[in-house]
């Protein structure tokens, strides 16, 4: 044990740490009033206490990047939090699962190869899909997703709708796998390593052989995964993985939408404005849409995570925070909150069932979709 939790300390760089604090006084979670210090766990591992430990705990963490964004030794604290958790999974521990431990199980159940799976039931007559073609597009989750909070209003499938038609407006019929699977991004950075790396292989050898040669997704973990995670599994890619909005943008010419001038603010996912560092790409296209941008104190790669990770730890911290973003959304007097992440918008829906604060949640490729001209 001794060591690899001194491998662990040395591969993201704790070691490196100045125990200044920057993490902490940056960390929504110790905003928030959670006995929770990035600084304190490190300093406790770099002493050789087992950052798995029962003390430790290292579910806490919503492994936002807030921590790293500030962090001046550049520590990777969230690939420690990361593979702590892989070490407390070999010990038999898997943190506190929200939702019973539907979307825990999901995954697993995803890598089954006699998986017979039912989802394109959200695939409606009005959009045209194609068995072949060079773009395909990563669905992910949204269709389980709908099925579990459909009582909250929320449509996770409205992204993927939305982006079928605004490919169908650029003259492109995408490819959608029946047998699409899970991405495994929650299984990573759950510490389920071995559940991951089964269903990055399913779903690399489906996307080569329905011969795509680009796979667009709406989503910001999916395209972590596919973008990222997977090369670093299993090499390189028969396929380039790119995010649907800087595709739509190569394309911006070709795309007319109704100026009506409604006002938004933008909420920026954790995994796309710090993991990915897209921070631009949806006010370009908020603004070529013609909608009027509010911004909020909290934004780009500063922004606020939503409350919760990896559908784990929802708390009464984690709707503390996503009370005080909807607040935050509606000072800036927009008519919308608009964010790109699915979770970001059920979690948000979630807190604004509870307490209301008058203003519309949406996520970003449905609003675009809908401010397409009726032609």
């Amino acid at each position: 044990m001794k060591n690899r939790l001194d491998n662990l300390l040395k591969d993201t760089a704790v070691y490196d740490c100045l125990s200044c604090g920057k993490c902490t006084t940056n960390c929504p979670l110790a905003i928030a009033g959670a006995d929770y210090s990035p600084r304190k766990i490190a300093n406790r591992a770099i002493m050789g206490q087992n950052p798995a430990g029962a003390d430790a705990d290292p579910w806490s963490c919503l492994t936002c990047g807030a921590c790293e964004a500030v962090c001046p030794a550049a520590v990777d604290y969230t690939g420690f939090v990361r593979r702590s958790r892989e070490v407390a999974q070999e010990n038999g521990d898997e943190g506190r699962c929200s939702h019973s431990g539907i979307f825990q199980s999901l995954p697993r159940l995803h890598t089954s190869p006699d998986l017979k799976q039912d989802r394109l039931g959200w695939i409606t007559p009005d959009l045209e899909v194609s068995e072949q073609s060079e773009i395909a597009l990563f669905v992910g989750c949204a269709p389980y997703y709908d099925a579990v909070f459909e009582n909250f209003g929320v449509s996770s499938t409205a992204s993927a709708k939305g982006a079928i038609r605004l490919l169908n407006r650029l003259g492109f019929a995408p490819m959608v796998l029946a047998d699409e699977r899970c991405c495994g991004h929650d299984a990573l950075w759950n510490g389920d390593h071995e559940t991951f790396e089964k269903l990055a292989e399913q779903n690399v050898a489906a996307l080569e052989e329905s011969g795509a040669e680009t796979v667009l997704t709406t989503c910001p973990e999916c395209f972590l995964a596919l973008g990222q995670l997977y090369p670093k599994a299993l090499g390189n890619m028969p396929f380039e993985a790119r995010h649907f909005y800087d595709f739509l943008l190569e394309h911006k010419d070709r795309l007319e939408f109704q100026q009506n001038g409604k006002s938004v603010t933008f909420h920026d996912p954790c995994r796309l404005a710090r993991h990915a560092g897209e921070c631009d790409s949806p006010r370009d296209l908020i603004a070529l849409a013609g909608k009027e941008l509010g911004e909020m104190p909290r934004s780009r790669q500063e922004s606020v995570c939503c409350g919760t990770a990896g559908w784990s730890q929802c708390s009464m911290i984690s709707k503390q925070m996503q009370r005080d973003r909807l607040r935050e959304a509606a000072a800036t007097g927009a008519d919308t909150l608009v964010t790109a992440c699915p979770k970001c918008l059920i979690h948000l829906s979630c807190a604004d069932h509870d307490e209301s604060t008058g203003i519309a949640l949406q996520d970003l490729t449905a609003l675009l979709s809908d401010a397409l001209p009726e032609t």
